[in-house]
């Protein structure tokens, strides 16, 4: 459940900020999740961080990456409500934008049995997609237990965002790996090579 305990995790825009020193730090906050989700430029870096930024960073975020890479399931029902928006958003943002280079990408080759992520494109559509969803998975059943024994918002939160990504990766995921998957593997290859375990 999306509720306002659950965002209470992030803060509000630095105190003290007048209107134009807000509109100009989500103006710069834009212009960089942009350079991430559109161009793929500085993957894995959070820009957004822990702060509730403007609700039109996340539509726009969630709308180019429903139309260009993935079906996201219900999409348009998160837009008509702030907090539930705000965690979406921010959970898709992570995934995307973070997370993916980060860390999936890595368990992914790993799970694959691959040291050299252009070799991602050389597999089955199939394969690659029943890896994605067994980190998922993985990383869900793992979060679950540890909230059932400590009952944190913080896990809550990272609970809400891993069935997310399951929701997001049961389903058709060629445009997803032709435009997104693919590419980053060539571009952050190197990046990807130092995350492997086994390359450490």
């Amino acid at each position: 459940m999306i509720n306002q305990e659950v965002i209470s995790k992030y803060k509000n825009i630095p105190e003290g900020f007048k209107e134009e020193e807000t509109d100009l730090f989500n103006n710069l906050v834009r212009g960089q999740v942009e350079l991430q989700y559109i161009y793929l430029k500085n993957l894995g870096i959070d820009y957004i961080n822990q702060y509730i930024v403007d609700d039109n960073i996340y539509v726009d975020l969630i709308e180019f990456i429903n139309d260009t890479y993935i079906s996201i399931v219900n999409a348009q029902t998160f837009f008509d409500n702030a907090v539930q928006l705000q965690i979406v958003g921010k959970s898709i943002y992570e995934i995307f934008c973070v997370d993916m280079v980060n860390e999936i990408i890595p368990k992914l080759l790993k799970f694959l049995k691959l040291q050299d992520s252009t070799e991602i494109g050389l597999l089955s559509n199939s394969f690659i997609k029943n890896g994605l969803f067994n980190i998922g998975k993985t990383r869900l059943d793992i979060l679950q237990k540890i909230y059932d024994i400590n009952k944190l918002d913080i896990i809550r939160y990272q609970i809400i965002k891993n069935g997310l990504f399951i929701d997001i990766i049961d389903s058709d995921i060629e445009s997803f790996l032709e435009n997104f998957i693919f590419p980053i593997s060539e571009i952050y290859a190197s990046v990807f090579y130092s995350k492997i375990p086994y390359n450490k």
